[in-house]
């Protein structure tokens, strides 16, 4: 019998994606780093898709990525700007993001009262929580698992371990 639900946050309740255009778009008008062009985007995603799928095998951690991200988006647009910078910025502008998805508050709202709701989510701690509180989605949350907190990344077995073990320590 399905008791609990594990959400994710990005993509999945709340649109990184379009926050991902919007900060890139006002990052190179900050910046002053030429106009932002959306065939850019899929340039970004391929990149963060990349440098994620290597913290989630392990082989790289946060910080290394927030490092290099904009640094190899930057090189492959043949853009010459300071990616660290633009990486401060960039998690400045998520911080305070929360650009849900289309139906996620309505369906988080109708599963609330039937099950427990939990997100797992790799990234920054506060800024998960944060993005969650101002869309609204916080309150209906039974736990955040979030990577950063659990000292290790999803899909790991530490990190869905730590998840199990937090749930069964809440009903014993």
């Amino acid at each position: 019998m399905l008791k609990v639900i594990l959400f994710d946050i990005d993509n999945t309740l709340l649109s990184f994606n379009a926050y991902a255009k919007e900060s890139m778009k006002s990052g190179f008008e900050k910046f002053e780093i030429g106009t932002y062009e959306d065939r850019m985007f899929s340039v970004f995603n391929q990149i963060n898709t990349d440098l994620w799928q290597l913290i989630e095998k392990g082989k790289l951690d946060f910080k290394e990525l927030q490092k290099k991200r904009w640094n190899m988006i930057f090189e492959y647009l043949g853009i010459s700007a300071d990616g660290i910078a633009f990486e401060k910025y960039f998690q400045e502008c998520l911080f305070e993001s929360a650009i849900p998805e289309n139906g996620a508050m309505e369906l988080v709202k109708y599963l609330h009262s039937k099950y427990i709701l939990c997100v797992a989510s790799n990234g920054p701690y506060m800024q998960q929580v944060n993005r969650l509180k101002i869309s609204g989605m916080l309150p209906y949350f039974s736990d955040l698992f979030i990577s950063e907190e659990i000292g290790s990344s999803k899909p790991s077995e530490t990190f869905f371990s730590t998840c199990i073990n937090r749930l069964n320590a809440k009903t014993e």
